[in-house]
């Protein structure tokens, strides 16, 4: 597949001191994440507290508990559902229950609610105390939550094995893990778990490595399925983030090109690509029919034209704000998470590396920043939830400028300073904001 194998980076191979430290962070990277989610239930008692969360949440319960789309008794049940009759009162053309969230989210869910629907019934059965099978008990919140807390780790380790092929695996591992504590997605990844921003970093860290995998190891119809699920899956999940699979067709459909017109090889790679579009169409069949249920036709939802608290909200794709993200007092970069500009500049500068894969990230960030810029609405949020499907790509854009700082003392100290101070910032934020200590 790979078609310039011969200008390979050379990754020096680790010493024994680099291979502790990549092992201590890639564990630090998963505990932490989970650590956070249990004290915040803990803590906090539930883990479905936002109305979108809600949102979210009542699709798959609807799908297992009552097997249909229509949401009113499950919004009418859900405790601490704020202003859940002004919601209820919002209807479609066809007399459903308005809801115009993506059902990727709860696509991951509803396995998490079955899971916890048995939990919950041997917990009743061995005595220990009743609790309600309703879909919002204890069980139903912390299993869904972590699930996906789950998913979101498993995209920064895709995002981590990803950046190992091209840097050292020691800065790999630590981009990764600053990306997490340095940025907002300690908030949704680990807090806010449950929300759709989770399973977005996860979707989009997960096609990355299926898309690099494939890149140098050839066709195969495990990760080519694989690619198919990841990409279908990222697009139900948030609609902007189809711009992310510009990243496989990046690297891939400029070395399936001369594979395809050589002879014999068409029937392998039209069937390898129609697998992976035929997965990827299969993800995005429940959205389709709730479409239908919903709006009469399955249509798809690009936030054209939504409303947002309460109001009709029309975008112009062509009149960005390109600062915005960056420099917003609120939600900006700049203000919300300073580690992820060190990460935008990394990201920026991967096509200096001359890898396509590389060349692709920085691509798809890009256009997902483009996109951000015409759809970054005054929220009250924490930090930059619209970019957080780009916490993989700073993740990479991050290992690279680690990798960039290790052929100097003063770049190490330099890089390693900043980080550290953007962590510790981050996290004395979060734990204000969020636990008010």
């Amino acid at each position: 597949m790979r078609d310039d194998a011969k200008t390979r980076l050379f990754v020096r191979p680790e010493s024994p001191g680099q291979g502790r430290l990549r092992r201590a962070a890639l564990l630090a990277l998963v505990l932490g994440p989970v650590l956070v989610q249990v004290f915040s239930f803990v803590r906090v008692g539930r883990t479905i507290r936002l109305t979108d969360e809600y949102f979210y949440h009542v699709q798959a319960r609807s799908w297992y508990f009552d097997r249909d789309c229509d949401y009113e008794n499950d919004m009418r049940m859900a405790p601490g559902f704020a202003n859940a009759s002004l919601y209820i009162a919002d209807r479609t053309v066809t007399g459903y229950v308005r809801n115009h969230f993506q059902t990727g989210t709860a696509i991951v869910s509803y396995p998490l609610i079955a899971v916890a629907d048995g939990l919950t019934a041997l917990h009743n059965a061995a005595g220990l105390g009743p609790l309600p099978r309703d879909g919002f008990s204890a069980y139903y919140q912390f299993v869904t939550s972590m699930g996906h807390t789950l998913l979101g780790v498993l995209g920064l380790l895709g995002a981590y094995a990803v950046a190992a092929r091209y840097f050292a695996g020691w800065a790999a591992a630590l981009g990764a893990l600053a990306t997490w504590a340095g940025t907002s997605a300690v908030f949704y990844v680990g807090y806010e778990s449950t929300h759709s921003h989770a399973a977005s970093v996860g979707w989009v860290g997960l096609m990355m490595l299926a898309t690099d995998t494939i890149r140098w190891n050839g066709l195969s119809w495990r990760w080519l399925a694989a690619l198919g699920l990841f990409a279908g899956m990222t697009v139900v999940t948030r609609p902007q983030d189809v711009l992310w699979v510009s990243v496989p067709l990046v690297v891939l459909a400029p070395a399936l090109w001369p594979r395809w017109r050589q002879p014999g090889q068409k029937g392998r790679v039209g069937l390898g690509v129609l697998l992976a579009v035929v997965v990827a169409v299969v993800c995005y069949a429940p959205q389709a029919v709730v479409n239908v249920r919903h709006a009469g036709a399955p249509v798809v939802n690009t936030y054209a034209s939504v409303r947002v608290q309460g109001r009709l909200a029309v975008l112009d794709w062509t009149a960005p704000d390109l600062l915005r993200p960056l420099a917003h007092p609120r939600t900006g970069l700049g203000r919300t998470a300073p580690l992820a500009l060190l990460g935008v500049a990394g990201v920026l500068s991967l096509p200096w590396r001359r890898e396509r894969m590389l060349t692709a990230v920085t691509v798809g960030f890009v256009l997902s920043y483009y996109a951000v810029s015409c759809v970054w609405w005054d929220f009250t949020s924490y930090g930059n939830r619209y970019l957080m499907s780009a916490t993989p790509a700073f993740a990479i854009g991050l290992a690279g400028v680690l990798a960039w700082s290790a052929r100097a003392r003063w770049r190490v100290v330099a890089a390693g300073l900043t980080a550290l101070a953007c962590v510790g910032w981050q996290a004395v934020r979060f734990v204000g904001v969020v636990y008010g200590l």
